[in-house]
């Protein structure tokens, strides 16, 4: 395929954006309205992390990332084109394997709209079997995916991504302890196929703010999040064998931009 730039310009909500209609994501991604020219002109007014995973570096304290794991597997960069990581879980039932970010730079909170997107795929070993999550978290431990297919913990702060043993469908949920609220189909998940899965925090009010899902840039059902006593939050990428088979999911980058 020849090279083929198309790039136009057109307006939102009074704001002027540019695309490439060759290869830009389609319009309506949860970036059209995020601040990137401010953010690049100013890095005092924004904390901005993109990683498109070139690397992994867990060395404990100074890397970017840590481990929780079942067994002897090791998380790491995948040979295929764009940078990918894969987090693979051993091949007992219910084993897992979660990756979160060592700094714990981000929070739901008044006056600090936050936008959040990763690109992640698992081929899944053992038919629909594989759980997988993916998103914020203010706790990454043991079982932050439960077992059996009973998705994420009952007890976190955060906003996921997430797919359950035995479930062929995206979920996503906001969680202030143990006051959840999840939507159950946001749409298809299929094996071996890649998606963009984010959310923008809008903090409205200050007391109670809202949080829109995108699935591959097309908006969710927003939640509701009351903001007092939420905790800072880590990356979290993670997977849970459902069966006798090692699951590994893949991630091709997170991207977090976030007023400071």
């Amino acid at each position: 395929m020849s090279l083929s730039l198309r790039t136009r310009a057109y307006t939102r909500a009074g704001n002027i954006f540019y695309r490439d209609n060759s290869y830009s994501p389609a319009r309506g991604s949860l970036w059209e309205m995020a601040p990137m020219l401010a953010a690049l002109s100013d890095p005092g007014a924004y904390h901005h992390v993109f990683d498109d995973f070139d690397a992994l570096h867990l060395a404990a304290t100074v890397g970017g990332y840590t481990a929780i794991k079942d067994g002897a597997v090791v998380p790491g960069v995948v040979d295929r084109a764009g940078g990918w990581i894969g987090i693979p879980t051993d091949v007992a039932n219910n084993n897992e394997h979660y990756l979160s970010s060592i700094g714990q730079g981000w929070l739901f909170a008044a006056d600090k709209p936050l936008w959040f997107e990763a690109r992640v795929a698992l081929t899944e070993a053992n038919v629909d079997d594989a759980n997988l999550i993916v998103g914020l978290c203010d706790t990454v431990g043991a079982d932050t995916l439960l077992d059996n297919g009973a998705g994420p913990a009952a007890s976190y702060g955060g906003a996921v991504w997430f797919k359950v043993d035995g479930g062929t469908v995206w979920q996503f949920e906001t969680s202030h302890t143990t006051t959840q609220v999840t939507n159950a189909n946001v749409g298809a998940f299929v094996s071996a196929t890649a998606y963009r899965v984010g959310f923008i925090f809008d903090p409205a009010d200050g007391v109670t703010g809202q949080l829109t899902p995108y699935l591959n840039g097309i908006a969710g059902t927003p939640h509701a999040l009351v903001l007092a006593g939420m905790a800072e939050m880590n990356v979290l990428f993670g997977c849970k064998a459902g069966g006798g088979a090692a699951e590994t999911l893949q991630a091709d980058y997170v991207r977090v931009l976030q007023v400071r």
